[in-house]
């Protein structure tokens, strides 16, 4: 990868990802994973190059617990603004716990046991304050990034 060219890259961390997007000293971070899974997110971070400050915006996809529990985290470490659809806003500022039941039976087992009170510290995230609210296409240009985001919400409404 040269200097001035943009590659993605894929945080894996279990069962849920992040992607992130740019070039050293210029990333675009598409979700943040969970609370819990963020030792692993920093040190894939590291492993490529891309300090939390560097970071000009991260999109969240949909506010469910495993896109969104590593935000709160991350924003401890620098001030990295966030990007949310308005549907789904006031949920990822009030820190809301909600899923989908999941449409086979894996899916439907994993939200069952997400929403039991036991497994309540891994499905926790921090309230997040907002720096973009979306309703509909937004161009990146601003945060260096020449392309538009389309983006909905996961939440049914």
């Amino acid at each position: 990868m040269t200097e001035n060219s943009n590659a993605i890259h894929r945080i894996k961390m279990g069962f849920v990802n992040a992607l992130l997007y740019g070039r050293p000293g210029h990333w675009l971070l598409i979700d943040a994973g969970t609370r819990i899974t963020m030792p692993l997110f920093f040190s894939q971070l590291e492993a490529l190059g891309c300090e939390p400050a560097h970071i000009a915006l991260l999109v969240v996809t949909h506010v469910h617990y495993d896109h969104v529990g590593g935000i709160g985290r991350l924003r401890k470490q620098a001030p990295v603004p966030v990007a949310v659809h308005a549907a789904e806003a006031d949920i990822l500022q009030t820190a809301q716990f909600v899923i989908s039941d999941g449409l086979n039976l894996v899916a439907c087992v994993q939200a069952f046991a997400a929403r039991h009170p036991l497994n309540k510290a891994f499905v926790a995230f921090d309230p997040v304050g907002l720096d973009v609210v979306v309703e509909s296409e937004m161009r990146l240009d601003h945060y260096g990034f020449g392309a538009p985001t389309v983006l909905h919400p996961g939440i049914p409404h």
